[in-house]
């Protein structure tokens, strides 16, 4: 595994990568040292910027609100196949927009697996390049978040504000 620690415009990311694409991306956190034990950077993985050197100039192009495109390879091995379904759908949800659980779980052909929708999303292992931020519950509220309502607001809020 190696990883890599960006500082963007809300704090400090992380991102970790196996040989075969990223495994897990942790958002914004207030120090470098949080983003740093988050990664499990000093045990077993190994720092390597190069690798990284596109994912983090988008990162910091994405929290200036400039609007990105995360097409970068993933490796989500070990996952089940319906959280995989959930997030393909799910990355598919263009920048600025929002889909509810219901649309996702209707896509799948199992309308009433909103809750399962929504359990997948959170265990995604890399928010914003599957963006999970982006499902809200079918009244328009928000929705629960792995990172935290403020989170998921400020993620909504950035995308509304910035050019499509």
């Amino acid at each position: 595994m190696i990883y890599t620690i960006i500082p963007v415009k809300m704090g400090w990311t992380g991102v970790i990568a196996s040989r075969h694409g990223i495994t897990r991306l942790i958002l914004p956190r207030t120090s470098k040292a949080q983003a740093l034990e988050e990664t499990g950077g000093s045990t077993d993985a190994c720092r390597d910027d190069a690798f990284f050197s596109q994912i983090a100039r988008k990162l910091i192009r994405y929290f200036n609100g400039q609007r990105v495109i995360f097409d970068e390879t993933l490796d989500l091995s070990g996952h089940s196949r319906f959280c995989l379904n959930v997030w393909h759908i799910t990355r598919e949800v263009p920048w600025g927009s929002t889909a509810c659980y219901g649309e996702i779980a209707r896509t799948m052909r199992n309308p009433r697996a909103c809750r399962a929708v929504g359990r997948a999303l959170g265990c995604n292992p890399v928010p914003i390049i599957i963006p999970c931020h982006r499902i809200i519950r079918s009244n328009g509220s928000p929705g629960g978040f792995n990172c935290g309502y403020e989170m998921k607001q400020k993620l909504l809020a950035l995308e509304k504000s910035a050019p499509i």
